[in-house]
């Protein structure tokens, strides 16, 4: 019932997306753009387009979005790229000397939906200045340190104070945040790093630096790698029932060998009772010929 629930609802939104509304009148649009400055001298530009569908705001996918470098008087052309299903469009910018910079030291950026029959034209601007993270890693008086510097073209910044930073770790299905500070006015701070965090065979973990959405440098990341991790016997994990391991926890394969049997016990009831109802149908309609 449920699988089938989750289809319907698939259904009812992919029908969304094609159609229009009843009057003929295209759907309107909305762009929204965001950037990342990566400590490479590279930014990803990121655009999402969404479309008002009733009362709310639904992704639009295969949307073509091109990204401009803008000035007072011209509007050159990056690149462009389409949405994937969440109606996110990527475009890595490998060196922001690309980019061109205002009296201020902003970088102006506008991202463009030209739109189609179903859905209306939109745009978006970003304005940021150049900056970037620099992370490092260090054992100070015996203690793991990871060191974040935010490194900016200007000689006295306004406001790093309030900046907050996110130590995280990859994990699974999303990174782990292990830490969360404030940098200092110089943009600077130091985080103890855990013991105690599992890392790969040889106890190797990528660490990740990020500051998320400022209002004058857009988000900056940047991730090195160490083996700060506590190493993993995999022989010994693999024979562990965990639900990080290949063999699943005892109490789950019961559990999901007692739900596959009662579907499939409901399946031979209706088969058996779809049986008894065919006899009868024909223990009737012999007795009405007799």
């Amino acid at each position: 019932m449920q699988t089938f629930s989750l289809l319907c609802i698939m259904l009812l939104v992919t029908s969304a997306h094609t159609l229009q509304s009843q009057d003929d009148t295209p759907y309107r649009s909305r762009v929204s753009l965001n950037c990342t400055q990566m400590a490479n001298n590279n930014v990803d530009l990121i655009a999402k387009v969404r479309a008002k569908i009733g009362r709310s705001y639904v992704a639009v996918k295969d949307a073509e979005v091109e990204f401009y470098s803008a000035t007072d008087t011209s509007e050159v052309l990056l690149g462009k790229t389409t949405t994937n299903i969440k109606g996110l469009a990527f475009l890595n910018i490998n060196s922001k000397e690309t980019l061109t910079s205002d009296e201020e030291g902003y970088y102006n950026v506008i991202a463009k939906y030209k739109g189609d029959d179903t859905h209306k034209a939109d745009d978006d601007d970003l304005a940021f200045k150049p900056g970037f993270i620099e992370l490092t890693a260090e054992e100070i008086d015996s203690v793991k340190t990871i060191i974040v510097q935010l490194n900016t073209e200007e000689e006295d910044p306004d406001a790093l104070d309030e900046l907050e930073v996110k130590i995280q770790v990859p994990r699974m299905f999303s990174n782990l945040t292990i830490a969360t500070e404030y940098l200092d006015e110089d943009g600077r701070v130091e985080i103890e790093f855990p013991d105690d965090l599992p890392g790969g065979e040889n106890g190797e973990l990528e660490i990740i630096s990020y500051i998320e959405d400022t209002d004058d440098y857009g988000s900056l990341k940047n991730e090195i790698s160490n083996n700060w991790g506590s190493m993993i016997e995999h022989e010994s994990a693999s024979n562990e029932r965990e639900l990080w391991s290949p063999n699943a926890p005892l109490w789950m394969v019961l559990t999901f060998a007692l739900l596959i049997s009662l579907v499939w016990a409901h399946f031979l009831i209706i088969i058996y009772k779809l049986f008894l109802i065919n006899k009868e149908g024909k223990a009737l309609s012999k007795i009405e010929t007799e």
